[in-house]
Formats: structure tokens, C-alpha cells, sequence
């Protein structure tokens, strides 16, 4: 573990007004989300229920209804949802669902943090110098959460306890944020590049796609296996080696 210090320490809740209002408490902890991200419909709420035995955090629409990262009609504005969780206890809190229209994409940091301390291990303390954009601790406090504008230059997505989440997936939000990162979301596209190759090497994905690409030759193989030799193989066939007298020498109609 690393003591990181004022750079890397969680900021104090501190009250803010508007139109010299006192705003409430669930204003005052999403103070410090940046506007850019407030001002887009990709909200939602959370709270944790008990799923097939275990406890975990489940998304719901600000009516009640359950939510899905890949359902946009189930997504809802920053105001709409802050309402909802102002209204009663049924909550805990915010989400922001990443659905890869506009580069906005999540780092998720687990298992990284000291809660007691807010000591950040090495590698994710690494991570977050490496990208200042805007942070937050998890709600666990164990972990870490950056959201940021890039682009992944491959598929893959999880690591050990590193994940990224261009798209299909939500944030957890909480409010409490890392400071000494940046107030918004910064677009690290051409350092996002490099990182995801340090991560998984260039062999890595050539190794994939060759194994894609076998897989493909091979399903091609066997298609073709069964026009050859199907009920139709002979018409096939005669296709194939290029005659098409029987379709009056026109190769739009033997193709169809």
C-alpha cells in the first residue's frame, strides 16, 4: 500500500447554495459531479437487494421499476432521479450508465483502496495519476471509479481488479471524490491507446484474432461442404465451377 497523501485523499462534503438556497443534503453530495455529466439523460438509481442469495446492487428507474444499462428507455435525467432519491430511504443512491454514444467511458479500480485510511495501493494510485479525470471512491470505499472521454482500441475489459466499461454498464455513484483529479471529464483517447496495450500486449490480440479467424475459416469450410454436397450440391456445383447456362449466362439471378 501507498500513502498518497492530499493529492490522492477523499474531499470533505462542503455545503453549497443556489440562488442563495441551502440545497439539500442529496444535492450537497453530488455537488461535485461535473455539470457535463449531470446534463445527460443516462441516469438512474440503485440500491442494494438480495438476488439469487446474495446481496448486490440492483438498477431502478426514479418510478420504481427496475433499470437495465442497455435498456435507454429505462435511463432518466440527473434531476428527475435526484428527486426520486430525495424522496425517501428506498434508495441509496445515484447511477450513470455508460452506452458508448460519446466516448464517455468508465475505469473501474477494485480492491485497491484502504477504507480506514484511504490509502490507494500502487497500481491504482498509478491509474489515477495517469488519467486526471474526474474520480470517485466506490461505495465500498475499497475502490475507485474515474470516468473519462476515450476510445478502447480493443474488446477486452477486466484484468484482475482493473475493469473499463465503454459501454453497457453503470456507475454506482457516490459523491465522494478523489481529490487532486480533475473537476471534469477529460478526454485521454491517445493515453487510453498506450495503456490498453501495456495491459494487453499487441501479441495478445494477435493471438485472438487468429483463433477468430480459424474459427471462421473452418465454419466457412463446412458451409460449403454442405452446398456441395446438399440436396442441391449438383446445381451448386455447376455454379461454383462457373457455369450459369442454365440462368441465361446472367450472374445477378445464379447468385440469387
Amino acid at each position: 500500500m501507498m500513502a498518497v497523501g492530499e493529492s490522492l485523499a477523499v474531499s470533505e462534503t462542503v455545503p453549497v447554495s443556489v440562488n442563495n438556497e441551502t440545497t439539500t443534503a442529496e444535492s450537497q453530495r453530488y455537488a461535485g459531479v461535473p455539470t457535463s455529466l449531470k446534463q445527460i439523460p443516462r441516469w438512474i438509481l440503485w440500491r442494494m437487494d438480495k438476488v439469487n442469495g446474495r446481496v448486490t446492487k440492483v438498477p431502478y428507474q426514479s418510478g420504481g421499476a427496475k433499470a437495465s444499462s442497455t435498456d435507454s428507455v429505462t435511463w432518466g435525467s440527473y434531476e428527475v432521479c435526484l428527486a426520486a432519491l430525495e424522496a425517501g430511504a428506498r434508495w441509496s443512491g445515484l447511477g450513470f450508465v455508460f452506452d458508448g454514444s460519446d466516448g464517455i467511458m468508465g475505469i473501474d479500480l477494485g480492491r485497491c483502496r484502504n477504507p480506514e485510511t484511504g490509502e490507494f495501493r500502487d497500481w491504482a494510485a498509478a491509474i489515477i495519476k495517469r488519467f486526471p479525470t474526474y474520480t470517485e471512491v466506490s461505495p465500498s470505499g475499497a475502490g475507485a471509479h474515474l470516468i473519462l472521454k476515450a476510445k478502447m482500441p480493443g474488446t477486452h475489459r477486466q484484468k484482475g481488479n482493473l475493469q473499463m466499461f465503454p459501454d453497457g454498464r453503470y456507475f454506482t455513484m457516490t459523491g465522494n471524490v478523489v481529490q487532486g483529479c480533475s473537476s471534469g471529464v477529460v478526454d485521454h483517447t491517445e493515453e487510453m491507446g498506450k495503456f490498453y496495450y501495456e495491459v494487453w500486449p499487441r501479441q495478445d490480440e494477435a493471438k485472438w484474432e487468429s483463433v477468430v479467424t480459424q474459427a471462421t475459416i473452418a465454419d466457412d469450410d463446412d458451409l460449403l461442404d454442405m452446398a456441395m454436397f446438399g440436396s442441391q450440391g449438383n446445381t451448386f456445383q455447376r455454379v461454383w465451377r462457373g457455369d450459369i447456362s442454365a440462368y441465361d449466362d446472367d450472374w445477378s439471378v445464379a447468385d440469387f
